[in-house]
């Protein structure tokens, strides 16, 4: 079996079942679960560049966001950010890798990233987490506003830094409303 078949079995027969086993939804390369106001996303995420011959690359990324409703595609706040990898950032698969040791491995290895963010997530600490995102994210809207009255002549870094403030503002507003929902 070469790299790209050990991969895909990895995939379909390690991967998709552990989240599926435990509340995600399956959708292309990404894997969702919604609970206690939370979304939790974990993406297979290959390497595309600096490739070997028959090693394939890959690693297991999670965020967890708000769910609200929004009219964004995805979710712009992100409450935090797991990765599971081997070596060198990356979990490689290559012709000397045995698939049921790999398997076994990446197992343990979701299981404990799982209750990890179980612990270190909870509602009080994500609420915590939101207040003083919200308190990081106007002061830092402020500091754009004093950096626009200072800036007259820059007409790019002037653009730049109204953007900046809009999406800051949404990302405020985010968090605002899911905080709304689970103080109820």
């Amino acid at each position: 079996m070469n790299s790209a078949e050990k991969k895909k079995q990895i995939i379909k027969k390690t991967i998709t079942p552990f989240f599926k086993n435990n509340g995600f939804v399956k959708k292309g390369v990404k894997y969702f679960r919604v609970a206690d106001n939370l979304i939790v996303e974990a993406e297979i995420q290959s390497q595309r560049y600096y490739t070997e011959e028959n090693v394939k690359n890959f690693r297991i990324d999670i965020s967890i966001y708000p769910n609200v409703e929004s009219n964004q595609p995805y979710p712009s706040v992100s409450f935090g950010y797991y990765s599971i990898m081997f070596e060198s950032s990356w979990i490689t698969i290559d012709e000397d890798t045995g698939v049921e040791v790999m398997k076994a491995r990446l197992e343990t290895e979701l299981e404990k990233t799982l209750l990890s963010i179980g612990r270190n997530n909870s509602l009080k600490k994500m609420i915590a987490r939101a207040e003083k995102d919200i308190k990081d994210l106007e002061q830092t809207i402020l500091e754009a506003k004093a950096e626009l009255k200072s800036e007259s002549s820059n007409q790019n870094l002037i653009q730049i830094l109204k953007n900046d403030i809009k999406k800051t503002e949404k990302e405020i507003d985010i968090l605002n409303d899911w905080l709304k929902v689970v103080k109820r």
